[in-house]
């Protein structure tokens, strides 16, 4: 692959007057390295022509010698009188004394090899000159070369004459020739291209991308030879590589010394461009550094410039180093057991150590306010509250680029898992209050309380009025399982006088009554005046007076019946 090459001209010059080789002790002699100048040109101190060369014949009196060495890159020399008298057609030279002195004109002189070339140049008279001597450079097309969206890139040909130099871009992707010669210019920016037109009249020119650039141009340069030593035309092809525009990133993106570190590592990263990458560093540590990763150790602000191999313009990204100055943790809290029925809200409260902020996840159910508050209420979901547990994780938040701290907490979501019966003794009659209630709880977690709805906190209650009671049983976890009943009490037993027959005569004892008991229990029994019970409800043999009949039901209820029997008046 070919690279643009650039000129710098510097001519070593050696003077050494009456040091020559092939002329006489007098002879002015100059030693002239063009090493590294294809193109450089040397120009002589005034100088008295003396002595003579190659024997002194003809032409070959009143001389200079020049021993010359050339850069390999070029290929002959052309000397000239730079000033002083010089009559047209009296300078005549030889290259190491062979043949005849030749007449020096304004055509180059060819040389084979870099020499060095001891030449003699001799004229009539002996008036003062100064000479100059340009080195003829070989044709040459600039190397290949890499460029980058955004950016232009420098092709210089040497050894070409101007005006005939012509730029044709190659046929590529389907596209004719000289498609792409509107990506040319000249260095002044005042001669652009146009496409499908040959670009002329520079030996070197600018290629810049456009909008839609191929992945590559073939650019083909001729043009006739200056001097012509080896060739008189000469053309070669450079090729031109787009790549994207040279990016530059710096991880992390939040770099951070973390608490008791001594530093955190900063790792350039191109994008686009073309490697090599080159990197240059400035920050409170590592200031001028040049490799791609660093390890910064002092908070602040750092930068990086990357270079690459287009020689297009750097790119560069900065980045602020924090210090944490305590250690990053978090603290998810206890551990908590709370009932899933009802469905429950979970206050959870969390704290963190470093930083500031933190973010709860895990969980399936809703966080409120957020996720993002420490001090939160959380829903658990349908399914956790199936599984009866969720497990929740607190993770800190803006840690730059240390590790964040994290801690798990569960809640576990028991349920009453008890059984609860009832065995009930409902009121035996009417209007008392001695009923009962006998609670059975079977296996499940331990019981710890019990209330009852007409505030008793043992587990059986007694003597109680007819009505609903339930009672509420609190189980270790503090879950609750409830059960109700309703205590009854049979009809209230009435009673009434069916037949009363009073005292026929005053003094007699023939009265009767019969008493009837209803609405109760059936199964009745009858007691006059505290006496035994008897199934029947008549009473006879009755004197007139007042008289109360008991009346008692199967379930030995009673009711009492008042009974007059009166009698006529004495006669």
């Amino acid at each position: 692959m070919k690279y643009l090459l650039i000129y710098v001209f510097s001519i070593i010059l050696f003077v050494d007057v009456y040091s020559q080789v092939n002329c006489t002790g007098t002879t002015p002699f100059f030693s002239v390295d063009l090493t590294g100048q294809p193109a450089g040109v040397w120009t002589s101190p005034t100088v008295t022509r003396n002595g003579s060369c190659c024997g002194g014949g003809a032409n070959q009196t009143n001389c200079i010698e020049l021993s010359i060495t050339l850069d390999p890159a070029a290929e002959g020399i052309i000397f000239n009188v730079a000033s002083g008298a010089n009559p047209g057609g009296s300078l005549y030279y030889q290259v190491n004394c062979v043949g005849v002195p030749a007449a020096s004109g304004s055509a180059p002189l060819c040389l084979s090899g870099v020499g060095p070339h001891l030449i003699s140049y001799c004229k009539v008279g002996n008036n003062q000159n100064t000479y100059s001597i340009t080195s003829v450079p070989k044709p040459t097309a600039p190397n290949d070369v890499i460029t980058s969206d955004g950016c232009s890139v420098t092709l210089t040909s040497t050894g070409l004459q101007p005006a005939s130099v012509v730029w044709q871009s190659l046929p590529q992707g389907g596209n004719p020739v000289n498609f792409y010669n509107n990506y040319l210019n000249n260095t002044a920016g005042t001669q652009p291209g146009t496409s499908g037109v040959n670009y002329t009249g520079q030996t070197t020119v600018v290629v810049t991308p456009q909008p839609g650039y191929p992945a590559f141009i073939d650019f083909k340069i001729c043009g006739d030879v200056v001097g012509g030593c080896s060739v008189a035309s000469f053309c070669d092809t450079v090729n031109v590589t787009f790549v994207p525009t040279l990016f530059a990133a710096i991880n992390p993106t939040n770099p951070t010394i973390c608490f008791g570190s001594a530093g955190v590592a900063l790792n350039a990263v191109p994008t686009g461009g073309e490697a090599p990458y080159t990197y240059f560093w400035s920050g409170p540590s590592n200031n001028g550094a040049t490799t791609q990763s660093i390890f910064a150790t002092t908070p602040g602000s750092y930068s990086v410039q990357i270079s690459d191999a287009t020689n297009c313009p750097f790119a560069s990204a900065n980045v602020t180093v924090t210090q944490f100055a305590n250690t990053i943790t978090a603290n998810a809290g206890p551990n908590k057991v709370v009932c899933r029925d009802p469905t429950p809200t979970v206050n959870v409260i969390g704290s963190v150590t470093g930083t500031t902020t933190g973010v709860w996840s895990g969980g399936g159910g809703d966080y409120s306010p957020s996720a993002t508050s420490l001090n939160m209420n959380y829903m658990p979901s349908p399914s956790e509250l199936t599984a009866g547990t969720a497990t929740l994780t607190l993770t800190t938040t803006n840690n730059g680029s240390c590790p964040a701290g994290n801690s798990q907490m569960t809640i576990s979501l028991p349920q009453f898992t008890s059984g609860l019966s009832l065995a009930q003794t409902n009121v035996s009659c009417f209007g008392v209050a001695n009923g009962s209630i006998d609670l059975t709880v079977t296996p499940g977690a331990a019981t710890s309380g019990y209330l009852w709805s007409n505030g008793p906190i043992s587990e059986d209650i007694s003597g109680l009025a007819p009505g609903p009671y339930s009672v509420t049983v609190t189980d270790a976890n503090g879950c609750e399982g409830a059960v109700s009943t309703t205590i009854t009490q049979p009809t209230q037993l009435t009673s009434s006088i069916t037949t009363q027959t009073n005292v026929s005569c005053f003094g007699g004892n023939n009265g009767s009554v019969t008493v009837t008991g209803v609405n109760a229990t059936p199964g009745y029994t009858y007691s006059l005046n505290g006496g035994a019970f008897q199934v029947s409800g008549t009473f006879g043999t009755l004197i007139a007076g007042s008289y109360t009949v008991t009346v008692r039901d199967l379930n030995g209820c009673t009711i009492t019946q008042a009974v007059t029997i009166t009698e006529p008046t004495i006669l």
